[in-house]
């Protein structure tokens, strides 16, 4: 799919749920200073791919930081404004935002969970997933969840 293809699906998709989609200003990829482009971008990513919650990340002013202290230090607060310019409700931002805190906080997404159930329970692949599907239906969300 060509990226005109994708911006089209998207605006419909987003129309179809009484969204609004944030356009970036025309070139804004061409409009970006070389050293947020190309391997430091590349090696950013692939750290936080690969070590999630762990990962130590290059951020704009070069220096290396742990992921987590860069979301809950910097980016969470730009979510929120962000979201607060969408006019999305405070508490709606709060409650959201808050599950992301506390992911973050207590080190615990659904990859983290899969590792300790793994660790406790063994290997075995449709307890897990049974486990899993039984956690979700409670509501909870996965850092508030029992291995």
């Amino acid at each position: 799919m060509t990226v005109g293809a994708t911006s089209h699906v998207a605006a419909v998709v987003a129309q179809a749920l009484e969204l609004a989609l944030l356009e970036p200003p025309f070139h804004w990829l061409a409009s970006l200073p070389d050293r947020y482009l190309g391997r430091r971008v590349t090696a950013t990513t692939l750290a936080a791919a690969r070590d999630g919650l762990d990962a130590q990340l290059s951020w704009l002013d070069g220096r290396k930081r742990p992921v987590s202290g860069l979301l809950l230090d910097q980016l969470i607060p730009l979510a929120r404004y962000g979201l607060g310019l969408l006019d999305i409700d405070a508490a709606d931002r709060d409650l959201y935002l808050g599950v992301v805190k506390a992911r973050l906080r207590n080190g615990c997404t659904g990859a983290n969970w899969q590792r300790a159930y793994v660790a406790r329970h063994g290997s075995d692949m449709p307890a897990l997933t049974e486990a899993y599907y039984q956690r979700q239906q409670s509501g909870l969300p996965v850092h508030d969840w029992d291995v």
